[in-house]
C-alpha cells in the first residue's frame, strides 16, 4: 500500500470557517484516523519529548512550537509562520513525525495504556478479518522505533497474525512501536482471549529487556482475575 503524499494545507486553512491550529488541521487530515489525540497539556511540556527533537536548532524548536499549539492567534499567522520556511510541506511533516514519536511514548505509559484499552473496546483500529476470531479487536503494531524503516501493522491478538492497514496512507511503524502491545496485554491480561496466540507470535521486548512469561502465568490469563506475572528480564540490545 502506498503512502500518501502530505499535499499542502495552504487552501485548507483559507477556507476554514473557524480558527483552528496549525497541528489540528494536520491531525484531522493525517492522522485521527489511526493515532490517538493526546491531551494538549502532555503535549506542551518538553519533557515529554525531551531528546526528540533540539530546542536550540530553529526549525525543529519551532516544530515544537506548532505542535504544542503555541501557534493559536489566527489562520493568518499560521500562515505567516509557515511562510517563514522555504517549503512549507517539511514543516508539516516534521510536525508528524514528531506527534508520532510522542505518541509511542505516550502508549507506554499508564494514562496512554489507559486511552488505548478505550479505543481498543469501541474498535478503534478495526477487527480481525480472521472468521474464527469473531470480530476481534485489533491493535497497531510497528517493528521498530526508527523512522522510515516500517510501516505499522495491525495485530490480533487472538489469531496471532499482524494484517495491513485499509486506510488510504499508511502510517509510519515507529509511531507505534513494538513495545506497546506486550505492555498493553500485560497490564490488561483480561482483555486477550482463551484461545490466544499472543505469547507466541510477538516478541516479549519492552524498554529493550526480553520478558520470560511464568509458564502458570501463561496458564491463568483465561481466569477472570490472573495473578500478578513472575517475569524475568534478560538484557537485549536496543532496537
Amino acid at each position: 500500500m502506498k503512502r500518501r503524499e502530505f499535499e499542502s494545507l495552504v487552501t485548507t486553512r483559507r477556507s476554514m470557517s473557524y480558527v483552528q491550529t496549525h497541528f489540528e488541521i494536520l491531525f484531522d487530515c493525517f492522522l485521527k484516523d489511526m493515532l490517538l489525540s493526546i491531551d494538549k497539556n502532555y503535549l506542551a511540556d518538553p519533557f515529554n519529548s525531551y531528546g526528540m527533537y533540539d530546542p536550540n536548532d530553529n526549525f525543529q524548536n519551532n516544530v515544537f512550537l506548532c505542535l504544542s499549539n503555541k501557534v493559536t492567534d489566527s489562520i493568518d499567522n499560521v500562515e505567516q509562520f509557515c511562510d517563514f520556511f522555504y517549503d512549507p510541506n517539511k514543516l508539516d511533516k516534521a510536525i508528524i513525525e514528531l506527534y508520532g514519536k510522542i505518541h509511542a511514548q505516550y502508549l507506554l505509559t499508564y494514562d496512554g495504556c489507559k486511552h488505548a484499552k478505550k479505543a481498543w473496546k469501541e474498535g478503534f483500529w478495526g477487527s480481525c478479518r480472521n472468521q474464527n476470531c469473531k470480530g476481534y479487536h485489533l491493535l497497531p503494531y510497528g517493528k521498530s522505533y526508527i523512522v522510515n524503516q516500517y510501516p505499522m501493522n495491525l495485530y490480533c491478538g487472538c489469531c496471532g497474525k499482524l494484517y495491513s492497514t485499509d486506510s488510504e496512507g499508511v502510517l509510519d511503524g515507529a509511531y507505534f512501536g513494538p513495545w506497546f502491545i506486550p505492555n498493553f496485554f500485560l497490564e490488561y491480561p483480561e482483555l486477550l482471549p482463551h484461545s490466544s496466540y499472543f505469547l507466541k507470535t510477538i516478541p516479549q521486548c519492552i524498554y529493550g529487556y526480553t520478558i520470560i512469561q511464568d509458564p502458570i502465568f501463561c496458564e491463568s490469563l483465561q481466569h477472570e482475575n490472573p495473578p500478578l506475572p513472575s517475569r524475568t528480564f534478560v538484557h537485549k540490545t536496543m532496537l
